[in-house]
Order: structure tokens, then C-alpha cells, then sequence
């Protein structure tokens, strides 16, 4: 599985999802509320645990090779909103990769603030 496709499968909670990240991965996604969260265990928690993982559903539409190691994906997210009630958008994921595992990813509301993030 190329790192594309690993991102694709991380976004959608697809198959063996868990198995895809870095010991220290760092995210900060709509599951989280866009809070930081780190380290494989902390993260694998935060996204199967309570009602905002419970109503998660992602879409990948498009997938982006920025470089060898750094992906931008799109497509639709259906998501918990932290006063309740659900959103569905479209959205960006910049997801960077160490060792071919996920070490960093981001969730953002259009392309242009992705790439401006990219460090």
C-alpha cells in the first residue's frame, strides 16, 4: 500500500487503520475538534471512542502527492459539532508520513489554508 492510499484509508476508518500510524503521531481533525492530540494510543482512542467518532464518516474524492512523503487528500467529512448537532463538508486532510506510517495530519476547510500549513 503507497502512502496515497494509506492516507485514503486513514481519512475513511478503512480496514486496518490503526496499524497505519507513527508511535507519535500528532493529528488535529474534526473528530478532535481540531484539538491536538498525539501519540498512537491517545489517537486510535480519540477516534473510536464517544459520539464525535460514532457520527464520523469520511469520504475521499481526491488524493494529492505534495512530495515523497506528504499527501493532501479531499473530499467529504459528515462530523459531530462540539455544541452538538452534525456538519457535512468538504474538506482537506495534509497528512505527513515518517517511515511510511502517518506521523502528522490536519484537517482543513480549503486547499490554499492546507498548503499554507505545510511546514
Amino acid at each position: 500500500m503507497d502512502v496515497a492510499e494509506k492516507a485514503r484509508a486513514f481519512h475513511e476508518h478503512a480496514g486496518d487503520w490503526p496499524s497505519l500510524l507513527h508511535p507519535d503521531i500528532e493529528v488535529s481533525l474534526l473528530i478532535t475538534f481540531n484539538r491536538r492530540i498525539a501519540g498512537r494510543d491517545a489517537v486510535v482512542r480519540a477516534l473510536t471512542a464517544g459520539r464525535a467518532a460514532s457520527l464520523y464518516t469520511g469520504s475521499v474524492t481526491d488524493v494529492e502527492m505534495l512530495d515523497d512523503s506528504t499527501v493532501l487528500a479531499s473530499g467529504n467529512a459528515r462530523y459531530a459539532l462540539k455544541r452538538g448537532g452534525l456538519a457535512h463538508s468538504t474538506v482537506f486532510w495534509l497528512s505527513e508520513f515518517e517511515d511510511g506510517l502517518i506521523r502528522r495530519s490536519r484537517v482543513f476547510r480549503s486547499r490554499e489554508e492546507a498548503l499554507a500549513a505545510r511546514g
